[in-house]
């Protein structure tokens, strides 16, 4: 893999924040990409929106079904929800920089004007003097991460557990030996 053949395609520059505009800037991409040709996401984010990672999550998975090779290069800071936005294509098609540098944390979401920070996997059964909506649904959120990190990766449930427990930074080649990524450019 060469930036050279990495940019030969589409591609789309992801920076800054996961928002909306991610979302349609992708879609539009997809748009513009011919079948069997490839789509190179550059990654250069802190994080952003969990819902709007997930949908563009999706959208590339549901590209990559319907014939389109896509490629994601993280350069820079891989941050939060942008970690996990590098599962939604193929171990082989996954890089990073040398001078990348990643985050992994425990989820947070946004409900109800409120922000929640969900308490580490490994605590799931302390007690909340009140029992929300919220905090079943930052559950649901931090199962799913759990499971697509586990999947994706070399780890196990236990040790994506533990990455996902307090602010832990990696390397890049810190993460190509669990698996997240195949290549350092």
């Amino acid at each position: 893999m060469d930036l050279k053949q990495l940019l030969s395609g589409s591609y789309y520059h992801l920076t800054g924040s996961l928002g909306e505009e991610h979302y349609d800037g992708i879609v539009d991409c997809i748009a513009a990409t011919e079948q069997g040709e490839n789509i190179t996401i550059l990654l250069n984010s802190p994080g952003g929106s969990l819902s709007v990672m997930f949908a563009i999550h999706d959208l590339l998975r549901l590209a990559q079904a319907s014939g389109l090779q896509v490629t994601m290069l993280a350069s820079g800071r891989c941050r939060s929800a942008a970690t996990i936005l590098q599962t939604a294509v193929p171990l082989e098609c996954r890089a990073a920089t040398r001078e990348t540098r990643y985050l992994f944390h425990p989820p947070s979401v946004v409900l109800d004007d409120k922000l929640i920070v969900c308490p580490p996997a490994s605590r799931r059964g302390f007690r909340f003097r009140k029992r929300s909506a919220a905090i079943d649904e930052t559950y649901l959120i931090q199962d799913r991460l759990i499971e697509l990190m586990t999947d994706h990766t070399d780890l196990s449930r236990e040790e994506v557990i533990e990455l996902f427990s307090g602010t832990n930074y990696r390397s890049a080649e810190e993460v190509k030996k669990f698996g997240l990524i195949s290549e350092i450019l």
